[in-house]
C-alpha cells in the first residue's frame, strides 16, 4: 500500500474537467483519514478494508460518497479501538 497521490491524472476521469474539483476533494478526504492505494484505482486502509475503486469516487452522489466514508471512519475506530 501507498500514500494517495492527489495529482495522478490516472484518478481523474477522462474528458471530464468538470469533475475534477469533486474528485481532487473526495481524494483529499480519503487520504486524510489514512486510507492508502493498494492497486492501480484501489484504496483502503492497512489490515482494516480495501475495495474503494475510483469508479465510486467518479460516480457516488455527494450524499453516498459521505455515507461511504462515514462507514469507513466507523470502521477504523471500531478495529483500532
Amino acid at each position: 500500500m501507498k500514500a494517495i497521490d492527489i495529482n495522478n491524472e490516472l484518478f481523474y476521469e477522462y474528458g471530464k474537467p468538470e469533475k475534477e474539483a469533486r474528485t481532487k476533494a473526495r481524494l483529499t478526504e480519503m487520504k486524510e483519514i489514512g486510507m492508502e492505494e493498494c492497486g492501480l484505482g484501489s484504496f483502503g486502509y492497512k489490515r482494516i478494508m480495501s475495495g474503494l475503486y475510483i469508479e465510486i469516487v467518479w460516480s457516488y452522489t455527494d450524499e453516498k460518497f459521505k455515507s461511504y466514508l462515514d462507514w469507513v471512519r466507523e470502521l477504523i475506530k471500531e478495529k483500532e479501538g
